[in-house]
């Protein structure tokens, strides 16, 4: 993976015939680096992206490739300084571990909308009698 400036004159890092003479390539992809300043630039990332094929059982009697994967993610690590979802004003947590449902409403203030919200309703007294779980329970066999 490289990261380079941005220039109109750098589209492609490669070209189709660039194998028919490796001495002198079409597109000759190390020029591309010349210490150039990055900073407060536009940037281009180049990356090689390949596939790769585990073989499976379906592949016999012949290994031609039915199925091949590729992929890229790129994300920010440590980008913000806590979840952005924090900051939204209608957040609103109920406690219902003791007797008395707490209601924390995370100091929100008033909404001033020209639009009605029914945001501002009150949760003292929900009441569940049910929980509904993440993960499946697993099946009771009688002859397990």
């Amino acid at each position: 993976m490289y990261v380079t400036k941005q220039k109109d004159t750098e589209r492609h890092l490669t070209h189709s015939t660039n194998n028919m003479d490796s001495g002198k390539p079409l597109v000759d992809f190390s020029k591309f680096f010349d210490g150039e300043n990055l900073e407060q630039e536009d940037l281009v990332l180049w990356f090689n992206l390949g596939m790769h094929h585990l073989p499976h059982t379906g592949d016999l009697p012949i290994t031609l490739m039915s199925t091949a994967q590729s992929s890229v993610v790129f994300s920010p690590h440590n980008y913000l300084l806590s979840d952005p979802s924090r900051q939204t004003v209608q957040q609103v947590e109920l406690d219902l571990t003791g007797e008395k449902v707490v209601v924390d409403t995370y100091k929100k203030k008033s909404a001033v909308c020209k639009a009605p919200l029914t945001i501002d309703a009150d949760y003292s007294d929900f009441q569940i009698d049910y929980t509904v779980n993440k993960m499946p329970k697993p099946a009771l066999c009688a002859n397990c």
